[in-house]
């Protein structure tokens, strides 16, 4: 446990730069500054605050977050060629990669979910609709996690294949119905938001349940993933 701490606190040191957080700050000021103009809008409807939840916070703000986190965990270490140094130490790779986890969720947890709680309120959404912020935003942020963490860890342009999963495969695919539209984790960061704070959303069409376990179940198998991975990588 000790020595797990330790790795956690050099994941967060080395993911938490001046610059990296003060975009995280500067997105959640933007969404509340935001909910406060939809809140005064004189045409706003019941709808807004989960629509704006929905649009802004678990479409562009909780996977752009964790792609910035996420992938510097270990790729900040990767590129500066100091990840051989906590490869070495006397712990498994499953506990290397369940660190670079748990730092992303600290750094992103408090600069991602409480912002975009705020912002649900902010805009005039009742406890329910906040409840469901805080449930889809930490589920979305667990899973967004840990993917960008073995992403930062398999390739040295994560940033851009994130970019591109992001814009590409979560964009596109969220977009479709017929089912298609599973394959996309915003489709169940959009149906909690739905079902546990009746907001009237498009295309969410899973149960909570189902939700909360495909996102968590996602979580878990991507650090599985990047601790296997390092076990069989040679750091250099």
């Amino acid at each position: 446990m000790v020595r797990l701490i330790a790795l956690i606190g050099v994941f967060v040191r080395s993911a938490s730069t001046r610059g990296r957080m003060l975009g995280l700050f500067a997105l959640g000021i933007f969404a509340i500054a935001l909910a406060v103009v939809v809140r005064t809008a004189p045409d706003a409807d019941a709808d807004a605050p989960g629509t704006l939840v929905d649009a802004l916070g678990l479409t562009l703000i909780v996977p752009v977050a964790a792609l910035l986190v996420a992938t510097a965990t270990l790729g900040q270490l990767r590129s500066d060629q100091s990840l051989v140094y906590v490869w070495l130490r006397p712990v498994s790779r499953l506990s290397i990669a369940a660190a670079a986890w748990i730092a992303s969720m600290l750094i992103t947890l408090p600069t991602v979910a409480l912002p975009l709680m705020v912002t649900a309120a902010m805009a005039g959404g009742d406890s329910d609709l906040v409840v469901a912020t805080a449930v889809a935003t930490v589920l979305g942020l667990a899973a967004y996690n840990g993917i960008f963490v073995a992403l930062g860890l398999l390739t040295r342009h994560a940033a851009i294949w994130g970019l591109g999963y992001i814009l590409v495969w979560e964009g596109v695919l969220a977009a479709l119905g017929s089912g298609i539209n599973r394959l996309a984790l915003r489709n169940y960061t959009r149906s909690i938001m739905e079902s546990m704070g009746g907001a009237d959303l498009p295309l969410a069409n899973s149960s909570t349940t189902t939700a909360v376990i495909v996102l968590a179940a996602v979580a878990v198998v991507a650090v599985l993933v990047t601790g296997r991975r390092l076990a069989r990588a040679e750091v250099d």
